[in-house]
């Protein structure tokens, strides 16, 4: 993206650039790999034009994106969860008050396995997104897939783990500053690691929300209920990261 994009100003990216990217990258891409380098173009410029005010406009929308490639299946057991949280590599930024010495890495995994928050989502949580009362986050347009706004719900264990991380941050100087410090890749690595040390093999960090999602739906949460945690748009994209098993379906069934 940097080296074909870099010397075209934001205001003047167009759809015909993009498309042209598009169809120069796939010559040398996956599908699957295009279409997110293309969805991140997407909420950049919609960040660009949000946050700094730069005179642009996400164009990406206007390009047919290539198909997704075909999804991952993985889901964690409770059990494998707990073995990655106990192997999560301890990072350099620590938490305050009660989580102190838990890793920046190990509070990402967590509010990931509760919330199905994608990792882009989670590391963009500002102390004024919360809304503790309501138990939800507040996610702008520019910073969600799909371009579209959207409240987050939040289990108990959430609820606890966002009261301690932004404790002491109730102050305006505080309220826009990010809760975390890690860069994307940096989550994605100690998860990676975590799972290598705990022998758990074709997992990754995204994993963790096909996991959550299941999880609810094994509950019993309705499909409307399930796209709000989710955030998507359709029931045929939620059936991709639902992998609900027969015998939780009998359960139900009794």
């Amino acid at each position: 993206l940097d080296r074909y994009f870099k010397s075209i100003p934001l205001e003047k990216i167009s759809s015909e650039n993009v498309a042209a990217y598009k169809v120069a990258r796939l010559k040398n891409a996956a599908n699957g790999t295009v279409r997110l380098e293309l969805q991140l173009l997407s909420r950049f410029l919609r960040w660009a034009a949000f946050e700094k005010g730069v005179i642009c406009s996400d164009v990406v929308k206007l390009v047919r994106l290539p198909e997704a490639g075909k999804p991952r299946d993985k889901i964690l057991s409770i059990l494998q969860y707990q073995m990655i949280l106990e192997r999560v590599e301890t990072c350099r930024s620590k938490l305050s008050g009660s989580l102190q010495g838990m890793s920046e890495a190990k509070a990402i995994i967590i509010i990931a396995w509760e919330t199905a928050m994608r990792r882009g989502e989670i590391l963009a949580i500002t102390p004024s997104m919360i809304d503790f009362r309501q138990r939800v986050i507040h996610l702008a347009d520019y910073q969600t897939k799909n371009a579209e706004a959207r409240d987050v719900p939040l289990s108990s264990i959430a609820i606890d783990l966002l009261k301690a991380l932004c404790e002491g941050k109730e102050s305006d100087k505080y309220l826009n500053c990010r809760l975390f410090t890690l860069r994307p890749y940096s989550v994605s690595q100690a998860f990676r690691r975590a799972s290598r040390e705990a022998r758990i093999e074709g997992v990754c960090f995204h994993s963790l929300r096909h996991t959550c999602i299941t999880r609810y739906a094994e509950k019993g949460l309705s499909t409307l209920q399930l796209q709000c945690i989710s955030g998507h748009k359709d029931i045929t994209m939620l059936a991709r990261y639902s992998h609900i098993n027969a015998s939780s379906v009998s359960a139900l069934m009794e």
